[in-house]
């Protein structure tokens, strides 16, 4: 079989005619039940949409005929609603490079910090007893032990 560039030429061929282009914003879609064998950029933009029919759909790298297998192949017939992002709800959380790492962090130490906060606005007669630091830190203690465990009940 003839080969371009280290690759066979039908793969050279289906890359060129369109997988190239899915993450351009080009709404190309396969004709037919060739959507349903053969990954088109339409395919790739419902796998990166946040509308919410397109959640959880379209897994398949190169070959959608195994989303079609596991009832997860969805492509429209047309990119009406083919909005890209990370979801509906978190759109301005989300608007720089660092965000999707850091923000999560946020989110999870959130409660400790604000429990942490209250008890540092007490006032100091709460905490002076025989020996305040090691009040602090039974406090803190407490307010970690907690949190972990408010964390735990809300994820079951």
């Amino acid at each position: 079989m003839p080969q371009i560039m280290g690759t066979s030429l039908r793969m050279f061929a289906f890359n060129t005619l369109g997988y190239n282009l899915r993450h351009e914003h080009v709404w190309l879609r396969w004709p037919g039940r060739w959507s349903m064998l053969f990954a088109s950029p339409a395919h790739h933009h419902i796998h990166h949409g946040c509308h919410p029919d397109h959640i959880n759909k379209n897994f398949a790298f190169i070959y959608p005929c195994w989303d079609v297998l596991f009832r997860i192949y969805n492509i429209p017939a047309t990119n009406q609603n083919a909005r890209l992002g990370i979801s509906m709800h978190y759109v301005n959380a989300y608007k720089s490079c660092l965000g999707p790492y850091f923000i999560p962090f946020r989110n999870v130490l959130a409660p400790a910090f604000k429990r942490l906060d209250r008890i540092l606005r007490r006032p100091l007669s709460v905490l002076t007893t025989s020996d305040s630091r090691w009040n602090a830190l039974r406090l803190i203690t407490i307010i970690i032990v907690q949190t972990a465990a408010s964390r735990r009940v809300l994820s079951q």
